[in-house]
């Protein structure tokens, strides 16, 4: 599942959580949901590759987030199927 992460407030009030968002995203690399991680050049969002068995499971990750539960993030989802 690709996730497409946009900040939804301006930056500034963004910063007070962002440690303990990058803490969360690595417990998720590190816990193997979150297989790939990309911020944007301008840093107002990121695209995450997750894996999970559904939409549903990819939505309940994303807003357990720090930054969802502030509603300072929105997200978009789109379903990735191997090129084979």
């Amino acid at each position: 599942m690709l996730i497409q992460q946009h900040g939804r407030r301006a930056v500034t009030c963004r910063f007070f959580r962002l440690a303990a968002e990058s803490a969360r995203v690595a417990e998720l690399i590190d816990d193997g949901t979150v297989e790939q991680f990309y911020v944007w050049a301008d840093r107002t969002g990121a695209y995450v590759v997750v894996k999970t068995p559904d939409l549903d499971t990819a939505q309940a990750v994303t807003q357990a987030q720090p930054m969802a539960k502030a509603d300072l993030l929105t997200f978009s989802y789109t379903e990735l199927a191997s090129p084979a």
